[in-house]
């Protein structure tokens, strides 16, 4: 995930869900959650990996550089967007850009972008084992995985293009 690390992006449900994910894992895959971000949250998160005994499984980069965003994008399997609220992350739109698959919490400023079965998964917010089969489903099916991956990065460029972005602006200043 990246974000800040704050109450709100709701790592916590993220943590415990991934804790699922690799109680859950008899494929012999190795599965790791990857944190992107700082904020206030960060020693809480990192004592809540420590007590789930998640350590070496559970990595946080700290902040990213812009730079550097695309590399550590493509560098995932999967992109998980667990929060609580957005308003419109820029970080689903750099994710879609980089066609990485996305599960996401099923809130208002996700679901408008993240369409469930379209081009990612929605999941309801704050549920651990929700969450855990959805990663599930991308882990087990790479093809659905790869498809609404696609399929979003579609969406990205229909939408959020720099072109795109001019005409819808000047669409608002001339009306």
């Amino acid at each position: 995930m990246l974000s800040r690390l704050t109450p709100s992006k709701d790592h916590v449900t993220l943590i415990h869900a991934f804790a699922k994910c690799l109680q859950e894992n008899k494929t012999g895959k190795k599965i790791e959650l990857h944190i992107a971000g700082e904020g206030e949250s960060k020693p809480a998160l990192q004592q809540l990996v420590s007590s789930l005994n998640l350590t070496g499984h559970v990595f946080f980069a700290g902040l990213l550089d812009v730079a550097d965003l695309p590399a550590y994008i493509n560098k995932l399997d999967i992109y998980v967007h667990a929060t609580l609220g957005e308003t419109m992350s820029t970080a689903i739109m750099q994710v879609m850009a980089c066609r990485v698959p996305i599960i996401a919490s099923d809130v208002l400023g996700v679901n408008n972008m993240v369409k469930d079965k379209q081009n990612g998964l929605l999941v309801q917010a704050k549920n651990e084992l929700e969450l855990c089969k959805a990663i599930w489903v991308f882990i087990n099916d790479p093809v659905l995985a790869q498809t609404l991956a696609t399929n979003a990065f579609n969406f990205a460029t229909e939408n959020y293009s720099n072109k795109k972005m001019l005409q819808s602006y000047k669409a608002i200043f001339n009306s």
